[in-house]
């Protein structure tokens, strides 16, 4: 049985709250949704869309992009802003956007941790589009997701499981930086849909993860 879908919706709300609470210059999306219903819910959120910054554009951004028609959970990438008065550029701003199907999810506290985990690499594009790519001329009509190689996205995948494993402890979440050490070393055994294994190496790290939030 799947998640429930109003929990599941909750705790990306939650989530959305603390990352802009952080980041002034970030808005966050989840679009939480049931298998194959991914376009139909962009189109039942239109007027939520609709009120964020840029929403008029995100909202067109999200019907046109091909991921409309999948069904994985995931991280869509970051959409820059930036408005002009006067022939003078304003302020960027950014609108990161995370498609979750909540079929995909059986625990509360997988789920939670998924997102985490999704939320590090936007965090981590955020920072590195305006430090090493500041001056680059985004085309605002669509997503930006910076490309990673196969080795660089396994250290990524490593980072996002820490940086979600100590925000579950922290909030709570007892031993469950073990327990996630538990479940990525099952994974390579079991048969998962949309899942590469051996480019989530959290189990190496466990003991030194364990021993940074003893010392938070």
């Amino acid at each position: 049985m799947s998640l429930d879908f109003a929990g599941l919706d909750h705790n990306c709300n939650v989530i959305r709250r603390q990352m802009e609470e952080e980041f002034r210059n970030l808005a966050a999306v989840f679009i939480v949704h049931k298998t194959g219903e991914r376009e139909k819910t962009i189109v039942d959120k239109r007027n939520l869309i609709l009120s964020k910054p840029y929403g008029r554009k995100l909202y067109d951004i999200l019907l046109s992009t091909k991921d409309v028609q999948l069904d994985s959970s995931k991280y869509l990438g970051i959409i820059v802003n930036q408005h002009k008065l006067f022939n003078l550029y304003l302020k960027k701003h950014h609108t990161a956007v995370f498609f979750i199907n909540a079929d995909r999810f059986y625990t509360d506290d997988n789920a939670q941790h998924y997102i985490y985990n999704l939320v590090w690499h936007a965090l981590s594009d955020l920072d590195r589009i305006t430090t090493e790519m500041a001056k680059t001329n985004f085309p605002q009509t669509r997503l930006i997701k910076p490309e990673h190689d196969a080795l660089e996205q396994s250290k990524r995948n490593l980072s996002a499981d820490i940086f979600g494993a100590l925000m579950m402890e922290i909030q709570g979440h007892h031993d469950y930086i073990l327990q996630l050490a538990k479940r990525r070393s099952i994974e390579p055994l079991t048969d998962i849909p949309e899942n590469v294994p051996e480019t989530f190496p959290y189990p190496i790290s466990y003991e030194a993860c364990k021993l940074v939030y003893d010392d938070l």
